[in-house]
């Protein structure tokens, strides 16, 4: 995954400025290439701990929003909480929360004749797959996480949290959650609140089909 610098400016124990964080990337020996006006890296690269924390960023606390000229705000798209981690997305629109892209397509090859030089001198043959691509954080607009507890209040209060999104200057972005990504030990919550039509103590549930569940051990 490519990141750009301004996704580690400003980390734990990080420089605060665009200059002190390209200074900190060399001097960390971290590849750095320039694509247009803006240098860019493998995630990858970066320690395991800076790693993990600009993965994080996707979905914080403290994302600056310019407002106008003047007047410069941060804005959560992180709901607190002590439990497991669970996801809005909204994926409805050409620009994504995570963009994958594909140079290359994945393409298995085999090396398996018999007058092959590794296939006559190992008598052994050789499989592989091979493609370009890449992934890389989108709009933080675009997403939602949450450690609060899975349930119908904090649900819609993500909802209306991340519906509320504006681009700098005050914009409405027109928001819409779309998928929820949750751990295995939430999928039981995550479809009684998305897939029953009467919710438990009775009565109708307005959460029905609002989003599409993914559930994935890799959260």
């Amino acid at each position: 995954m490519m990141l750009v610098v301004a996704d580690i400016i400003g980390l734990s124990g990080l420089p605060t400025t665009k200059a002190g964080a390209i200074l900190w990337l060399k001097s960390n020996n971290i590849p750095l290439k320039k694509v247009s006006s803006r240098f860019v890296f493998n995630l990858t690269d970066l320690p395991p701990e800076v790693a993990q924390a600009a993965s994080e960023r996707l979905a914080a606390a403290d994302h600056p929003l310019q407002f106008d000229a003047n007047a410069e705000v941060t804005v959560s798209n992180m709901q607190a909480g002590a439990g497991p981690a669970w996801y809005l997305l909204d994926v409805t629109r050409g620009v994504r929360p995570i963009i994958w892209q594909e140079r290359e397509r994945y393409e298995f090859t085999q090396i398996t004749g018999a007058g092959d030089h590794h296939v006559f001198m190992n008598d052994k043959y050789l499989y592989g797959i091979r493609a370009r691509v890449n992934a890389g954080f989108g709009l933080w607009q675009l997403a939602f996480g949450s450690k609060a507890a899975l349930n119908e209040v904090n649900y819609a209060a993500a909802r209306a949290a991340m519906m509320g999104f504006t681009a700098d200057g005050g914009r409405k972005l027109g928001v819409t959650p779309s998928i929820m990504v949750v751990p295995p030990e939430l999928e039981s919550a995550a479809l009684h609140l998305l897939n029953t039509e009467i919710k438990e103590g009775g009565g109708s549930n307005p959460w029905k089909d609002t989003a599409q569940l993914v559930v994935t051990p890799y959260l």
